[in-house]
């Protein structure tokens, strides 16, 4: 099973050191962050290049473009005619991703995507009172194509739930950057990444 680490919101003083920790784990990282300013700028600066360019930016285009990420974003706020738009601006090799969090969604919806998150599986870590509305399983969804990722409460102890519901892997936020230290988070990371290796050769 593949991981992917997603940012927090806001910014933490130990966060390009867990991020250089997953991403020499093999662990894809999707960086979101909502204000595109010179904030998001010096962040940027202060992450190795060989990490932006395998990693995945949320919301700003014009950013994405600048500092050669792997793969883009897209909120399902956007329209059929913008997607189609994107899609033929997207350069080459490049992933486009987005999140869905409904059956109807991903039937509908998730062809037109690399892969995609289906949230919350589990009560969020990361969100108050972020709750699943249903039981996820995704096995009769899967086409072969779309690659279908997990999200919402995921921890190193309920991984295996998530393969035996049919997601191919899993994205992870809360139980990452909640954590007391730098060291507890790339323990967790560690755990995590082991499970799913586990569960690759299953």
């Amino acid at each position: 099973m593949d991981i992917i680490l997603i940012t927090p919101p806001d910014y933490r003083k130990n966060e390009t050191e867990i991020l250089e920790a997953a991403f020499q784990s093999g662990v894809h990282i999707h960086i979101r962050k909502k204000k595109a300013d010179t904030t998001l700028l010096d962040y940027l600066d202060r992450i190795s290049m060989h990490i932006i360019q395998n990693s995945t930016l949320h919301y700003h285009w014009d950013i994405f473009k600048e500092y050669d990420f792997k793969g883009f974003h897209i909120s399902q706020k956007k329209t059929t005619d913008s997607l189609v738009v994107l899609k033929k601006q997207l350069p080459p090799d490049s992933t486009l991703s987005t999140s869905l969090h409904s059956y109807q969604e991903l039937e509908h919806k998730a062809h037109e995507y690399d892969y995609v998150f289906c949230s919350p599986v589990f009560k969020s870590i990361s969100k108050k009172n972020h709750l699943p509305k249903f039981e996820w399983d995704v096995n009769p969804f899967k086409n072969g194509k779309t690659v279908l990722y997990a999200l919402g409460g995921i921890h190193s102890e309920n991984i295996e739930t998530c393969f035996i519901k049919g997601f191919d892997g899993v994205g992870i936020l809360g139980t990452i950057w909640n954590q007391k230290t730098t060291i507890d988070s790339i323990t967790e990371l560690k755990k995590i990444k082991a499970t799913c290796d586990q569960l690759s050769l299953a």
